[in-house]
């Protein structure tokens, strides 16, 4: 039990009960909207809504806008391979080709990346009772639009997990795996490991300005471009001046460990200062005096972090206004 309470609570820390409510609130939009409208297959529409509802609303914008489009060219293409069956045309390869170009499309063009599996769903429309084949397959594309409106929809309304406040904490995160290597006592992670964890938060940036610029625009107000990708940038940079010190450190005389924990408390402590919304202490970075050969980086280290936290508290400034 104390297993399952601690999974429970670690599921909804991170948003993924959250993320699961999400998913279930647009089933049940997504069918109860198609009903409404009389639409003869509900279903099509829920699967498009589970497609598109993603954790946090900017990523949801970013599949819902690709699958739209997708969607949208996917069902013309359908339609048109329909309307070419109902005129003579073999429907296998009538169907094989316009599918098979759409995939060697979508390779090129990640945004129409659904407009395959779009083109199957309509092709392999059949007529049903009081309804003609092409009038099945205008019928299937309305379904898939209305599920990816409604997923969009669950996304923007119930966005808990918002993809700002995920780009903090992995900001913070980072900022104390790039102490570690500088603590002796301290397991710390492989290069490459960090490398990863960057790219992984230049892509939450990317969601989060996304997410941040429609609920501007939602509520008609101005909105600064890139804001989260220039800060992922700006931790970039913190990390390649951790790197570069750690690299001069074992040069040192036996005297640089003060300096060593000094620089390891001072980014634990910006990190902190992140999730607190506060700004960093750095004043450990000037006394006592560094060593000449890491004087440089150390000064450089201190600059990038009080840039950091400065252009974080201006990101929250604007967020709160």
């Amino acid at each position: 039990m104390t297993s399952l309470a601690a999974r429970v609570a670690h599921a909804r820390a991170d948003g993924r009960l959250w993320h699961g409510a999400q998913l279930a609130v647009a089933v049940i939009a997504a069918y109860a909207v198609s009903s409404a409208l009389h639409l003869p297959e509900s279903l099509w529409a829920v699967m498009s809504a589970l497609i598109v509802v993603r954790p946090n609303a900017g990523a949801s914008v970013g599949a819902g806008g690709a699958r739209l489009g997708g969607t949208v060219l996917g069902t013309l293409c359908g339609v048109g391979g329909v309307w070419l069956r109902h005129h003579g045309v073999d429907a296998a390869p009538a169907t094989l080709l316009i599918v098979a170009a759409l995939a060697f499309a979508s390779a090129t063009l990640p945004l129409i990346a659904s407009a395959p599996v779009a083109a199957l769903i309509i092709l392999s429309s059949g007529s049903m009772p009081g309804h003609s084949a092409l009038q099945v397959a205008w019928l299937r594309g309305a379904e898939v639009g209305i599920g990816v409106l409604v997923g969009l929809g669950v996304s923007l309304l119930l966005r808990a997990a918002r993809a700002g406040a995920r780009f903090t904490g992995a900001c913070a995160d980072l900022l104390e795996a790039f102490a570690r290597p500088l603590d002796e006592e301290a397991d710390a992670a492989p290069d490459g490991t960090v490398r990863t964890r960057l790219r992984e938060l230049a892509v939450i940036a990317v969601q989060a300005d996304r997410e941040r610029a429609w609920i501007a625009r939602l509520r008609r107000r101005p909105v600064e471009r890139d804001a989260h990708v220039q800060l992922a940038r700006m931790v970039s940079r913190v990390h390649q001046d951790s790197a570069v010190i750690a690299r001069l450190l074992p040069g040192l005389q036996p005297d640089a460990a003060a300096p060593t924990a000094a620089i390891a408390q001072a980014l634990r402590g910006a990190a902190q200062a992140l999730r607190a919304r506060a700004m960093p202490d750095l004043s450990m970075l000037a006394s006592p005096r560094p060593a000449a050969r890491i004087a440089g980086p150390v000064g450089l280290l201190a600059h990038d972090l009080r840039a950091l936290a400065q252009r974080f508290e201006s990101l929250h400034a604007a967020q709160s206004r």
